[in-house]
């Protein structure tokens, strides 16, 4: 069962006990990459931003952090927001808004709502230019 603080971090980072007091250096990509989540976890923050939280994970591991970032959202109320190129770990996600090309696809009404916003005010500032 994973944990919200230190607790979560000894399940986070599992097998790593030989490594406490290690320099970060002396950690591999994955074992920096789980330190980093642990740490940022037992701030106990309101809103987790999350840039590739897997991307140097292996699957069990990957799954690890979902399930602890999916436990945090519901019992503490965190809002996770994460970017991955990793299908599996999107569809973690209780919503999914994808950028391809510099355009927001995928997205969900309120997002919709504010692109149409900005491009009628763009248009609107265009004519008072003219």
């Amino acid at each position: 069962d994973i944990l919200y603080g230190g607790q979560g971090a000894d399940r986070l980072n599992g097998g790593m006990g030989d490594k406490a007091g290690s320099m970060m250096g002396e950690l591999s990509g994955g074992q920096m990459q789980r330190v980093a989540i642990a740490r940022a976890m037992v701030a106990e923050p309101k809103i987790l931003f999350a840039d590739e939280p897997t991307g140097s994970l292996d699957s069990l591991n990957s799954e690890r952090v979902m399930e602890l970032f999916i436990k945090t959202a519901k019992e503490h109320g965190t809002t996770v927001i994460m970017v991955t190129h990793e299908p599996t770990i999107a569809a973690y996600a209780d919503r999914e808004i994808i950028v391809r090309d510099g355009q927001i696809s995928g997205a969900d009404a309120a997002v919709n709502m504010a692109q149409n916003t900005q491009t009628n005010l763009n248009k609107a500032s265009a004519r008072t230019t003219k």
